[in-house]
């Protein structure tokens, strides 16, 4: 597609069309619950939608529209099985910072379009940001959104854990 980070424009037809026939191939294949997006995007890389943060609010509809279309097809799927299949999102904590990258969380909430989400940790990628695991985040404005609204919450706990405990001795 068309980033070097393969993260893809939802602007662009062909780019929805097929990461939609890559969802609708995999729920088809595997006896899959629902199918997980992964847009946890730290501003200081690159945004979700192209290479170039900046570009990103624009095409933040772009994206939204996106999700109402696998939500609609994850619907139709179910349907025809008769199952309920979720969908989940992997964003940022912070509301806004979601906003900033292009993803309208908020809305997705709002519109019923996602059943979880899941705050996600630093990207691996991203040397500014610490991997230290925050025991105190700053989530209570997505938690109570989400639950608000219907939708689950799953903490995320990274793979590679910063403990400053293991480096600078705190005791």
């Amino acid at each position: 597609l068309n980033s070097q980070w393969k993260y893809s424009d939802h602007a662009d037809v062909e780019v929805v069309k097929n990461r939609l026939e890559t969802v609708e191939e995999a729920l088809e294949k595997y006896d899959f619950d629902g199918i997980g997006l992964n847009y946890y995007v730290p501003d200081t890389i690159f945004s979700a939608e192209v290479s170039s943060p900046s570009k990103a609010p624009k095409n933040a509809s772009a994206l939204t529209e996106f999700v109402v279309k696998v939500r609609n097809l994850l619907d139709g799927i179910g349907k025809n099985s008769k199952k309920d299949l979720a969908l989940v999102a992997k964003v940022n904590p912070d509301i806004n910072q979601n906003i900033k990258v292009g993803l309208e969380i908020d809305k997705w909430l709002d519109q019923g379009l996602v059943d979880m989400v899941i705050p996600s940790e630093p990207h691996p990628n991203d040397t500014t940001q610490s991997s230290l695991l925050d025991t105190n985040p700053m989530l209570d404005e997505l938690i109570n959104k989400a639950k608000e609204r219907g939708a689950w919450v799953y903490g995320s706990i990274p793979g590679v854990l910063y403990d400053d405990r293991e480096y600078s001795t705190t005791i």
